[in-house]
């Protein structure tokens, strides 16, 4: 009963999270966003992250961002509670972008503010720090 409860709240906290992803600041001012972001750490620690959040021992092992120029974007991350099975989460929000900050107001799910810095998007969420990069391009090293 307690892993059900565990696993219902790291739905609950995920669908409130999620977040993140980053581009150029100075790209980020035309048109929206169009990028990928890839989740490589949360609290600075580097994935898989196993984080005690509310009480509830979580293990995150990969996230992305997909940031499109249309305005929308979408978090997708993959995440366990201590010996549970791997959830993988989807969640989709509207953004705006004005100099280096990134405002998200996630579908049924609250709103996030991240930050912009070369090639690293940040975000603070319930107290968690998540820290994306960019995704390279094809034939990029």
């Amino acid at each position: 009963m307690k892993t059900l409860y565990g696993t219902i709240g790291c739905a609950i906290l995920f669908t409130i999270i999620l977040g993140g992803c980053a581009h150029r600041s100075d790209v980020a001012t035309q048109n929206g966003l169009e990028t990928e972001f890839i989740l490589e750490s949360v609290n600075e620690i580097p994935l898989p992250a196993e984080l005690d959040h509310g009480g509830t021992v979580l293990t995150v092992s990969s996230g992305k961002m997909t940031f499109r120029k249309d305005g929308t974007c979408v978090s997708a991350t993959v995440f366990a509670a201590k010996g549970g099975k791997d959830i993988h989460r989807t969640v989709e929000a509207d953004y705006s972008v004005e100099g280096s900050t990134v405002r998200m107001n996630w579908k049924r799910a609250g709103k996030t503010q991240g930050t912009l810095e070369g090639n690293a998007f940040t975000m603070n969420n319930e107290g968690m720090i998540f820290k994306y990069h960019q995704k390279a391009e094809a034939g990029e090293d």
